[in-house]
């Protein structure tokens, strides 16, 4: 017992340490502008800091009041069949539910659930962050990281791919694309 209380320390100090040495830059960099007008260099440095943070979200063991409860949701669905996939887990939402049975499809390994679940925000929130000229998008991604990042990539998987893509949504909803606005609603509700 006294060893598993031990590594969990361990562990737990790593992750934090990390956690310290992903915000330090952003901190800098958001605060200070240091990229000015060089987007295609802000657009590089939020791309390479998302697939971080997808990595750190995805590769953790542990971590999270939830990392339990969505390893028993991955054990429980079975990998994507057309003839039974409405009986699958009825009280998850559908779509939630079909991106994990075509990912079992190509693995059974949880790691690459965390994964996919740790990318798939990120992606989103760089794609909402690249174009935007309006914000500064280092900044924005440290107001994000500082206050969104653990609790939602963490804790509420299902919530922080919904929110991302409401992020992203707002492309649309400024360029007045109801029609994609509508599309992208109804994808993050499923």
């Amino acid at each position: 017992m006294f060893l598993i209380s031990r590594a969990n320390k361990s562990y737990k100090v790593i992750f934090i340490t990390i956690y310290i040495f992903l915000i330090i830059p952003l901190i800098f960099l958001g605060c200070n502008n240091s990229f000015g007008s060089k987007h295609f260099l802000q657009n590089l440095f939020v791309a390479i800091y998302c697939a971080l943070l997808a990595l750190f979200a995805g590769l953790r063991s542990g971590t999270g009041t939830d990392y339990y409860n969505y390893l028993n949701i991955w054990n429980e669905i079975a990998p994507f069949d057309p003839s039974n996939f409405g009986m699958q887990l009825s009280y998850l939402e559908s779509g939630f539910v079909l991106l994990l049975s075509f990912l079992k499809v190509f693995t059974s390994s949880s790691v690459a659930m965390y994964l996919v679940l740790g990318i798939i925000p990120m992606l989103f929130l760089y794609l909402a962050l690249k174009d935007n000229r309006d914000i500064n998008a280092i900044l924005a991604l440290m107001v994000y990281f500082s206050t969104f990042y653990i609790s939602y990539a963490f804790n509420a998987m299902r919530q922080c791919i919904a929110m991302s893509i409401f992020l992203y949504s707002i492309k649309y909803y400024r360029q007045r694309n109801i029609k994609k606005v509508i599309l992208l609603a109804i994808i993050a509700t499923l």
